[in-house]
C-alpha cells in the first residue's frame, strides 16, 4: 500500500494568504471577502486577470510560501499512516520556476516549506524526504503517480481525477474542502483530512473509545489486528471492554460493522450467553464496543469442544423461526445453490488468473488447481435452497474464533459475515479450515452431528458429499488473497508488512488445500 498526496492546496493551505496577497498586491479591493477560488474568479475577470493570477501565485508558492499553513487534518492522516508504517509519497504539479519569478526555486521553497512545517520528522509523521516529486506537467504528475505504485492519490482538484489515463486501479480521494458544492465523479469527497483517515485507515482506537463510552479512558492496549480489523483491550472506570475498528476498504462494501453488531444483538435477544454483549457502535468512526471476554485461545479442540460448537449451531438453527430473524441478511458468500457455487469459484479465479501473469509460483500453482477443477466439474443448478432448509450461519465459524473461559465454557467471537445460509457450506467450511487443527476424529464427529441437526433435510448428506471438493477448491482461491494488489492494501492498514512471506506462507497452504480437495470426503461418517 502506498498513498500518494498533493501539496498546494491539499497539504499545504493558501485561502486566507490569496486574500491577503491579493489585497496587498491591489487586485481586489481592500474590503473584498472570499475563498481562493472567489478570489481567482475576481482577479481573473480584470483586464490582463490570467496573468495577474499568475504572478499572485508565483509570489504565494515562492517568496511568500512560509505564509501558507497545514491543511486541516492532514498531520492526523500522516501520522496514521506513519503508525501502520504505510509509506507516503508526495507527488506535486510544478515547476522549477516561475515564468514571472526566475530567481526563487519554488520546488526547493516547498522542500523547505515541509521541512519547517514538520512533514520529514521521522518521530512525528515521517515522510521521506525521497518521497517528494515535483513534475512539470499533470501528465508527467499521473505518469510518476502509476510508476511510484500508489495504490490511493488524494488531490483537492476533481479534474486531475478526470482526466482519460489516470493511473487505473488507484483509489481516489478529493480533498474538497475549497468546494462550495461536493462534485460527483470517479472518486470519493471528503471535506477534511481526519474524514480520509478515519475512512481509509480507521479512526483513533483511544478517541473512538471515549466517544463510545461517553466517559474517561483510563487504558488502551492493541490486541489483535486481522486483515479486515483492529481489537483493542480498553479499560474503563466500570471495568474493561473489547473495542473493535472495521476500516472501509474501497473494493469490499460489505457493511462488517452493522452486520456483526446487528448479528450480536439478534443473538441477545434470544437468551443466547456464548457469544459477547453488544454495547455501543458509532458508524461514523467504523468502531464498536463489545463485552470483554476472558479467556484463551483453543488450540487442540477435543471431542467435547466439537459437542459445544454443535450445541451452539443447534440453538442458532433454533433461532431462525424467532421474531426479527426473517429481516437479517444473507452470509456473507452465501451459496444457496449448487451454481453460485460455482460463479464464485470463476470469479475468484479470475481474478487469480490476473495476479499470476506476474508471479511465476503462483502461476504453476494455479495450472494445477485448474487441472482438479476441471476433474471435479459439475453441472451448476440455479435451484436456490429453500428457506424452511437454510440456516443463520456465523459464516467464519471456528475455534479460531472462539475463546475458553475459566470455567471450560467456549465463547464464539466474530460475526461480521453472519446471516442466513446453506448449512452445508457451515459444516464444510469448518470442516476445511485453515485456521483450526482438528484430527479425522473431531471432523467426523462435527459431520455426523451436523447432518443429524438437519436430518430433515434428506438431500442435506448428498448435497455435502457432492459440494465438499468444490468448497475446498473455493479455500484454495481464498488462501491466495494476499496475491491480489488491494486485498493486501487491507491488510497493510490492519498492521501487516512482510508481503512476501505472507504469500509464501500461503501458497504453502493453498497446496496442502488442494491435496484434500482429493480426501475431503473421508471427513464424512
Amino acid at each position: 500500500m502506498l498513498i500518494g498526496i498533493d501539496f498546494d492546496n491539499t497539504i499545504a493551505c493558501y485561502d486566507e494568504v490569496f486574500l491577503s496577497v491579493a489585497r496587498e498586491m491591489e487586485l481586489v479591493p481592500a474590503n473584498f471577502r472570499g475563498s481562493k477560488k472567489a478570489v481567482r474568479d475576481a482577479v481573473r475577470s480584470r483586464a490582463g486577470g490570467d496573468v495577474a493570477w499568475q504572478i499572485l501565485q508565483a509570489r504565494l508558492y515562492g517568496r511568500d510560501i512560509g505564509r501558507a499553513h497545514l491543511a486541516d487534518g492532514v498531520m492526523t492522516l500522516l501520522e496514521r499512516a506513519r503508525q501502520r508504517n504505510i509509506p507516503v509519497a508526495i507527488v506535486s504539479h510544478k515547476m522549477q520556476f516561475s515564468p514571472f519569478d526566475s530567481v526563487t526555486d519554488l520546488r526547493v521553497a516547498a522542500k523547505s516549506w515541509m521541512e519547517a512545517n514538520g512533514l520529514f520528522d521521522p518521530a512525528g509523521n515521517g515522510v521521506q524526504p525521497d518521497n517528494v516529486f515535483f513534475e512539470a506537467t499533470r501528465q508527467d504528475k499521473l505518469h510518476r503517480i502509476a510508476s511510484l505504485g500508489c495504490t490511493h492519490f488524494i488531490d483537492d482538484l476533481d479534474e486531475v481525477f478526470r482526466e482519460p489515463n489516470f493511473p487505473e486501479g488507484v483509489q481516489s480521494y478529493l480533498y474538497a474542502a475549497g468546494y462550495d458544492e461536493i462534485p460527483s465523479g470517479r472518486f470519493r469527497a471528503f471535506r477534511t483530512h481526519r474524514e480520509i483517515a478515519d475512512h481509509l485507515l480507521g479512526v483513533d482506537p483511544r478517541e473512538a473509545a471515549t466517544a463510545l463510552l461517553g466517559g474517561p479512558v483510563e487504558a488502551i492496549a492493541l490486541l489483535a489486528r486481522s486483515g479486515n480489523n483492529r481489537l483493542h483491550r480498553v479499560t474503563c472506570t466500570d471495568g474493561t471492554v473489547a473495542l473493535k475498528s472495521y476500516p472501509l476498504p474501497d473494493d469490499d462494501l460489505r457493511d462488517r460493522l452493522g452486520t456483526e453488531y446487528r448479528a450480536l444483538s439478534f443473538l441477545r435477544e434470544q437468551g443466547e450467553g456464548a457469544v459477547p454483549a453488544p454495547i455501543a457502535m458509532r458508524r461514523d468512526m467504523h468502531a464498536a464496543l463489545y463485552q470483554w471476554i476472558d479467556g484463551t485461545m483453543i488450540t487442540a479442540p477435543s471431542e467435547a469442544d466439537i459437542d459445544m460448537a454443535l450445541a451452539f449451531l443447534g440453538r442458532v438453527h433454533g433461532y431462525r423461526n424467532s421474531a426479527g430473524a426473517g429481516t437479517l441478511p444473507l452470509a456473507s458468500e452465501a451459496c444457496l445453490s449448487t451454481a453460485e457455487i460455482v460463479r464464485q469459484l470463476d470469479t475468484r479465479a479470475v481474478h487469480l488468473a490476473d495476479a499470476a501473469a506476474n508471479e511465476p509460483p503462483l502461476a504453476k500453482f494455479f495450472a494445477r488447481w485448474r487441472d482438479v477443477r476441471r476433474r471435479h466439474a459439475v453441472i451448476g443448478t440455479n435451484d436456490e435452497l429453500p428457506r424452511s432448509w437454510q440456516t443463520l450461519s456465523p459464516s467464519d465459524f471456528g475455534f479460531h474464533n472462539a475463546l475458553r473461559t475459566t470455567d471450560g465454557c467456549i465463547v464464539f467471537v466474530d460475526f461480521e459475515y453472519f446471516g442466513w445460509d446453506d448449512p452445508v457450506k457451515l459444516t464444510a467450511d469448518f470442516l476445511l479450515h485453515p485456521g483450526m487443527t482438528l484430527d479425522q476424529e473431531c471432523r467426523r464427529r462435527f459431520a455426523r452431528g451436523m447432518i443429524a441437526l438437519h436430518a430433515p433435510d434428506t438431500d442435506f448428506r448428498a448435497r455435502l458429499t457432492r459440494h465438499l471438493p468444490l468448497y475446498a477448491l473455493r479455500w484454495c482461491l481464498i488462501l491466495l488473497n494476499e496475491f491480489l494488489p488491494k486485498r493486501w492494501a487491507r491488510r497493510v492498514v490492519a498492521g501487516e508488512g512482510d508481503s512476501a512471506g505472507a504469500r509464501s506462507r500461503q501458497l504453502e497452504k493453498a497446496e496442502a488445500m488442494l491435496r484434500r480437495v482429493e480426501t475431503a470426503s473421508e471427513d464424512l461418517p
